[in-house]
């Protein structure tokens, strides 16, 4: 406190209070840490943005002990292929991934890994034609280069259409009772919107093209013969193909003509295996089995590779990151509207 004498002495001296300034203080620097907090998040946020990469880049995989004898020498690996087969990632958080490129970096590493057998998982209703070709490719390349090597499928709730595809080259097919599979066939969608345009909503829409058959599959008018025809031409090229591919990974166990009279009919596994669709009916642990028989071994350590967690995975449980990863809902119209083909090797929509 200071005093101050007023010239005169007949008033008395004023006080003047000096308030303390603690608190305006604390404040403000409160506030200049928090601005710089967020200052300091936002960058990092714009420079993990502009420094990530178009694509995932490869990065090496984890093994985990799935299955078989844990204390065994000899090792099999475990692949799974779950969800719609496409060649490129679908849904959100799968910026980067796809099943063909999940499948052929797991070849590698079992072939790196001089594995005694390969055991593959299938939970899949199929999908895109190239995409399950591209599998179905790999796997048999992998067989070519690795004749010691049995391969064998093991079908979960669903290996039907693409998923069956892929499942062909197996030296031994596994089926749960409760399996869904087969629906060998082609599948091609067409939307044919011009009644809903025209007659509720008034709108005409006008292409010019270059030639009658430009704009067929367009979704403003409707399919005339001539291109019926055509695409079921497609379509049936597309089913000899899947014909062919059954009946060579099914050599002397199905014939082409018993093949084509299912008429894409979804089978149970205990149908499959009246129809010699599938060899055996049973579990993972069949199948593990079934491998050490066809490797020559008296047990294997079943090893699965698993991706490197990201931060999201981390942040999530395990199984909720899974279901992000695999994406189970597809959603047709988005994947057409990307440029994904219309001829599909999938059951159901």
């Amino acid at each position: 406190m200071d005093t101050v004498n007023v010239p005169g002495g007949e008033r008395p001296p004023i006080v003047i209070k000096h308030r303390s300034s603690t608190l305006p203080v604390a404040v403000v620097a409160l506030a200049v840490i928090a601005l710089l907090g967020i200052v300091l998040i936002v960058g990092g946020f714009v420079l993990l943005a502009l420094t990530m990469p178009k694509s995932i880049p490869e990065r090496g995989l984890e093994t985990e002990f799935a299955a078989g004898d844990a204390e065994a020498s000899d090792r099999a690996a475990l692949i799974r292929v779950e969800g719609v087969i496409l060649e490129e990632g679908y849904g959100p958080f799968r910026r980067g991934r796809d099943p063909v490129s999940a499948v052929r970096k797991r070849l590698k590493r079992a072939a790196r890994d001089k594995v005694k057998a390969l055991i593959v998982e299938v939970n899949s209703p199929g999908g895109g034609i190239t995409a399950s070709d591209l599998i179905y490719r790999a796997i048999v390349d992998f067989k070519k280069e690795h004749p010691g090597v049995p391969v064998v499928v093991q079908m979960k709730d669903l290996a039907a259409s693409g998923g069956y595809y892929i499942s062909a080259p197996a030296d031994w097919i596994v089926a749960m009772p409760t399996s869904l599979t087969a629906s060998i066939g082609v599948l091609l969608v067409h939307h044919d919107m011009q009644g809903l345009l025209d007659g509720k909503l008034g709108i005409k829409t006008h292409a010019l093209v270059s030639g009658s058959h430009k704009d067929i599959l367009s979704p403003y008018r409707p399919m005339t013969e001539a291109e019926r025809t055509h695409l079921e031409a497609i379509i049936g090229e597309m089913f000899d193909r899947f014909v062919q591919v059954v009946t060579e990974g099914r050599r002397g166990k199905i014939a082409a003509e018993d093949v084509r009279a299912l008429q894409g009919t979804v089978l149970s596994g205990r149908q499959a295996l009246e129809k010699g669709l599938v060899d055996q009916l049973g579990s993972l642990d069949d199948a593990v089995a079934k491998a050490a028989e066809l490797a020559k071994v008296k047990s294997l350590r079943v090893i699965r590779y698993d991706d490197p967690r990201g931060l999201l995975e981390s942040l999530l449980s395990a199984r909720l990151a899974d279901r992000i990863a695999v994406g189970p809902i597809f959603d047709l119209d988005s994947y057409l509207g990307r440029g994904g083909s219309p001829v599909l090797y999938l059951w159901q929509l």
